[in-house]
């Protein structure tokens, strides 16, 4: 998640400040009350909020309301009762101190309108086991009825480098044995595991091996990374061609590319040839992306 998804037009006259990136993404705060625009009378309005502390949000003429989290999370509401097509909410004022002129209610990164029921009842679900988990965390339960929140699976044993020589750093041959026995990880196997990786707020593949490579990635991706949560791999970035460029555009992945080399003669000493097709590669991608800004130089 790193910018206001399709919300900018549902935020009404001068209910936000200016747009601001805290690493993270970015966001920008909301005044104590501010408008959004309702389009289509859609039934649900997901927002994903940060705020330093516990707060109240309502919507204003309404008895609807929710408490607020400290901490970032995605909250649904479900406005079928509600006939507005403009809602004003209220939350609580944030004290930032006496340097903080302006008039502040919530860190404010995403406006999702939608009218799927799942889909609201997941992004429910997963701050519910979020929240839960932490507070199982923080009181030193030792059994859990929550589910891990950051979720990592290892989706891909084989790897198109260590097939030939594995990386100086990479302890490829004790892994090996260490997988041995462990099941298959396919579409059908990740299935099973629904109570896991559908109540998580992000999913990260740790294989020893390389993800796209997988026979099923683009149906993986597809199935876990949603708007509301993140899915990352690192990969070598030496198949990243229009096939599996095509499997991330347009989802909300996390990329990191391992290239350890500046050059491409750097690159073949230890490696092979193909440094200059992985960066024609990854600039295609940010071009096809339509975020030249971030293309390799």
């Amino acid at each position: 998640m790193d910018s206001i998804i399709d919300g900018q037009d549902s935020l009404a006259g001068e209910s936000v400040y200016a747009i601001e990136n805290d690493g993270e993404g970015t966001f920008c705060w909301t005044r104590p009350r501010f408008k959004l625009h309702r389009p289509d009378r859609k039934r649900y309005l997901a927002l994903y909020l940060g705020r330093a502390r516990v707060a109240h949000l309502k919507i204003v003429g309404s008895t609807m309301g929710r408490q607020i989290e400290a901490g970032w999370y995605w909250y649904s509401i479900d406005l079928a009762a509600e006939a507005q097509t403009e809602l004003e909410l209220a939350i609580d004022r944030f004290d930032a101190g006496p340097a903080e002129t302006r008039e502040l209610g919530i860190m404010l990164r995403a406006v999702v309108w939608q009218d799927s029921a799942e889909r609201h009842a997941q992004i429910e679900r997963v701050r519910a086991n979020t929240i839960l988990n932490e507070a199982e965390y923080r009181s030193g339960a030792v059994v859990l009825k929550s589910v891990p929140p950051l979720l990592r699976l290892s989706m891909e044993v084989r790897c198109n480098i260590a097939s030939n020589q594995a990386c100086v750093y990479c302890s490829w041959n004790g892994v090996k044995r260490d997988e041995i026995g462990s099941p298959e990880f396919d579409l059908s196997f990740l299935r099973t595991l629904d109570p896991y990786w559908s109540a998580a707020r992000e999913i990260n593949d740790c294989s020893f091996g390389e993800p796209p490579m997988h026979a099923e990635f683009a149906e993986i991706v597809d199935l876990i990374a949603t708007e509301e949560r993140a899915f990352s791999f690192t990969t070598n970035g030496k198949i990243m061609g229009p096939k599996t460029r095509k499997a991330l555009l347009g989802r909300n992945v996390l990329v990191y590319i391992s290239i350890d080399s500046a050059t491409s003669a750097g690159f073949a000493r230890y490696r092979d040839r193909s440094f200059d097709r992985i960066l024609r590669d990854l600039r295609a991608l940010c071009v096809e992306k339509g975020n030249i800004a971030t293309c390799p130089m």
